[in-house]
Formats: C-alpha cells, sequence, structure tokens
C-alpha cells in the first residue's frame, strides 16, 4: 500500500507537471516574438524643436567631460555584436567615435543598480535607441538640448532593472560623435 500512494501521490503528479511544462517551453521557444528584443525607448523627437533643458550638476559634468579627453571607441554596425563593447555609466569618462558605413552603430551599456536614473549626452544630431523590456525604461527628462554645451542633447532615462541594454546609434554615416552616460 505504501508504494500505491507514492507513486500516485507524488510521482504521477511530478510527471503531469512535467510534460505540461514541456509544451509550454516548447510554445514559447518557437515563437520568433519571444526571442527578439524590443525598442523599448527612442529619442526620436524632431531635433529641429529641441528647447534648452536644466543647466543643472549633471549637464555640467557632461560638458567638463566632452571639454576633457574623451576615451576613442569603436562601435560595432551590427545588433548581435553589441555586447562586445560593454560601458558602464561614469562619472569620469566620455567617449568619442565614428558611426558605421550604414549611419548605426550599437554598443550595450550595463546597468549596475536597479532603480536608476542615467543621463544619456551625446551630439544633437544622433537619435539614441535602447533595446529591452519596454516596462524596464522610464523617460524621467525628456530629450533636450544641454544648455551648458553647444550641439549635445540630454535626457534622462529611469532604468527599473539592472542589466545590459544595447544602445543604438543613429546617425550620418562616418560622423564623429560624443556620447557620455552618467549615473545621476
Amino acid at each position: 500500500m505504501y508504494k500505491y500512494n507514492t507513486i500516485h501521490i507524488v510521482i504521477i503528479p511530478i510527471l503531469f507537471y512535467f510534460v505540461s511544462c514541456g509544451d509550454e517551453i516548447n510554445d514559447t521557444a518557437s515563437s520568433s516574438e519571444s526571442l527578439q528584443m524590443q525598442a523599448a525607448y527612442s529619442s526620436t523627437r524632431d531635433r529641429q524643436d529641441l528647447s534648452p533643458g536644466l543647466a543643472d550638476e549633471l549637464a555640467g559634468q557632461a560638458c567638463q567631460l566632452f571639454d576633457a579627453e574623451t576615451t576613442p571607441l569603436t562601435i560595432t554596425s551590427q545588433r548581435s555584436e553589441a555586447g562586445q563593447i560593454t560601458l558602464l555609466p561614469s562619472a569620469e569618462t566620455a567617449y568619442k567615435m565614428s558611426l558605421p558605413d550604414t549611419g548605426t552603430g550599437y554598443l550595450t551599456l550595463e546597468v549596475p543598480d536597479w532603480s536608476i536614473t542615467i543621463g544619456i549626452f551625446t551630439n544633437d544630431a544622433v537619435q539614441v535607441r535602447i533595446w529591452g523590456e519596454a516596462s524596464d525604461l522610464e523617460e524621467e527628462r525628456p530629450l533636450s538640448l544641454n544648455p551648458t554645451c553647444d550641439g549635445i542633447t540630454d535626457e534622462r532615462i529611469h532604468f527599473h532593472a539592472w542589466g545590459a541594454y544595447v544602445i543604438e546609434l543613429i546617425g550620418e554615416p562616418n560622423d564623429e560623435i560624443q556620447l557620455a552616460f552618467i549615473k545621476d
């Protein structure tokens, strides 16, 4: 009687659980939508209509970084290769790079903490797109011109989750651009 109870009470429900989970896993794994990242945020506003933002400490800090020596960086032209270039937000480093021949380049931003705001600063002709889960991102301060330095935009994005986010930079082919990610 003991073997009967063990098999019927414990083992059979476990088998049904694994069989039903297997169906769900196969259904979602075969779905192409579940395997693709989505653009969670994009600074697509018309650059001609940008107004100056706030001249706060972070905006000033970004301009100081751009005025100092910037770190040269080579970005990839393929989103699938973005993980080869991983950056952390830094109050001490700004980057200079050329966009690829396609005018679109990719890199990875490693967000180190939960629930942080990061200022994204770049040339005013460059569009920034962040790939990931839309629920993980929130526009805290909309795209604006950085009033502390000419030709640089300022946008603040609140990241609800830590992790790696693919950053897509869109501009003119082979344009030299500057970029800084600063944790607020």
